[in-house]
């Protein structure tokens, strides 16, 4: 086994377990009580998405539960988030937004 492959299987599994993981959570949100959480959680943290704010972004639903698709009203992405707000990601990488919020 070459290390490209022990990588590949290794980013698959861990991406299987998070979908398996967000999945489990229970859905009790919409996307507009989403983004609401997610710009709330940024302030929190003093965090800012230059030139995009809760009135300026979209949240979309996607084909996982509990997760929605952040754009701007341009369309251009911003992020995935989850219901809670707890979880921020793109294609390369998931942040754990509750872990720096206590």
């Amino acid at each position: 086994m070459d290390c490209g492959q022990f990588s590949l299987g290794r980013t698959c599994g861990l991406a299987l377990a998070f979908c398996l993981l967000l999945l489990s959570l229970p859905v009790s949100a919409d996307a507009t009580a989403a983004k609401h959480r997610y710009f709330e959680r940024l302030s929190m943290l003093d965090l800012v998405i230059p030139g995009v704010d809760e009135s300026r972004a979209v949240a979309l639903p996607t084909l996982v539960r509990g997760i929605y698709e952040l754009r701007s009203q341009q369309g251009s992405f911003i992020a995935y988030i989850n219901e809670a707000a707890t979880l921020e990601g793109g294609q390369q990488e998931v942040q754990c937004l509750a872990c720096s919020a206590g």
